[in-house]
């Protein structure tokens, strides 16, 4: 068998081999740890510029639709003022149309008064109509009667 300096230097040879791989492994491992951190880094960056420019375009996007919501505030303003302004005149035709236009009552009141002076007036007429036969005939007759 192997005597004890044999041994010493397997036992050696062994450190090494492990020392050696132990080193490995940890340079490995801190090389992947400094992949991890320095991704671990850029997924910051890019997240903080993604995340900025996101709140940029919310941002924005507020102000556009705080703008949008105020153009429409103002012409619905706008139309409602109109229409009061419409309504307001409407009332003012009704009232003029109620103070200067004739009445129901008024207006069969006035028909009737002008029914009445109209037969009124026929009456006149045929009257005169008489009259004037009257005369006409009468002037006829003597103008008959000196003929003849």
């Amino acid at each position: 068998m192997l005597d004890a300096r044999e041994w010493i230097m397997l036992g050696l040879g062994c450190l090494g081999f492990m020392l050696t791989w132990t080193g490995m492994v940890i340079a490995v491992t801190r090389a992947v740890d400094a992949i991890k951190i320095s991704t671990d880094d850029k997924i910051d960056e890019e997240t903080a510029k993604l995340t900025t420019r996101m709140d940029t375009m919310s941002r924005d996007f507020h102000d556009d639709q705080n703008v949008q919501d105020d153009r429409y505030a103002e012409t619905v303003s706008s139309i409602r003022q109109y229409v009061i302004l419409v309504e307001k005149k409407v009332y003012e035709v009704e009232i003029w149309g109620r103070d200067n236009y004739v009445q129901k009552p008024e207006f069969f009141g006035s028909t009737s008064r002008l029914e009445s002076a109209i037969d009124r007036m026929a009456i006149d007429v045929k009257d005169d109509f008489k009259t004037v036969y009257n005369k006409l005939d009468n002037i006829i007759r003597s103008n008959k009667e000196d003929a003849g």
